[in-house]
């Protein structure tokens, strides 16, 4: 299987140092993904289609110019949610990456670095992030690998989800995201949970690094969103039995 390579980045998305780093970690037969978030610059520009049809456009232009900086690639682009973690989320669960790269500004002018965007992959995704900061003016990159990219294989465990017919086929058409509680979180437990007359049991296996550190509460244990997504598709049970 061909290696899958996911980057997201705005407005260091065209610098040849990204350019640089991706074809350095892509293999000649890699498929690679750009992802450009779309900027919203304001609140105004929420509101007028100018204002939002402007930011598009310059996304939009930083994005051809990489994708034509990557020829000889196998590369796709495309915009994405203006929310950077939900752009992540929506590539990750379509194309399943072996790794990301997420470009930012230094810190201090980088709005991304500033909510954490790189460390709440990290903690979400198990596979390597890496991270690169890019400083357009000085034209200098600092490469942030990441520190769980050993080579070794992990680990996983299943953990089962019950839901009922009507949430089921949501989950079925959308993912996870559509049984999200308060916080992104899902209910599943490490066992099987009770046969229901009406439910049906999905089943993914995760990395058991990801149940590190999560404890039961009365109801059960709570799992991102973004991770079952990313380590589906589930695996449907009906009476004990898969589908």
């Amino acid at each position: 299987m061909s290696q899958r390579l996911l980057v997201i980045a705005n407005e260091t998305i065209a610098s040849p140092h990204v350019v640089e780093e991706v074809r350095r970690r892509a293999a000649p037969d890699a498929r690679v993904l750009v992802v450009a978030p779309r900027l919203q610059r304001g609140r105004l520009d929420h509101w007028l289609s100018s204002g939002e049809e402007r930011t598009r456009a310059a996304a939009t232009a930083r994005l051809d110019a990489t994708v034509a900086a990557l020829t000889g690639l196998s590369v796709q682009g495309r915009l994405g949610d203006p929310d950077p973690l939900m752009a992540l989320d929506d590539a990750v669960r379509e194309f399943r990456p072996d790794e990301v790269i997420i470009s930012t500004h230094p810190p201090g002018r980088s709005q991304w670095l500033e909510r954490r965007i790189v460390r709440e992959a990290r903690a979400r995704y198990a596979f390597p992030v890496t991270h690169l900061t890019v400083d357009l003016a000085a034209d200098t990159m600092v490469l942030d690998p990441d520190p769980r990219a050993s080579g070794s294989p992990e680990e996983v465990v299943p953990v089962y989800h019950s839901a009922r017919y009507e949430e089921a086929l949501r989950i079925r058409r959308r993912g996870f995201r559509e049984a999200e509680r308060p916080g992104g979180l899902v209910l599943v437990d490490t066992e099987m949970p009770p046969d229901g007359e009406d439910a049906v049991v999905f089943a993914v296996r995760v990395p058991r690094r990801a149940l590190d550190g999560r404890a039961e509460d009365g109801e059960g244990l709570r799992l991102p969103a973004a991770l079952l997504d990313e380590h589906g598709p589930p695996v449907e049970l009906d009476g004990g039995h898969a589908e």
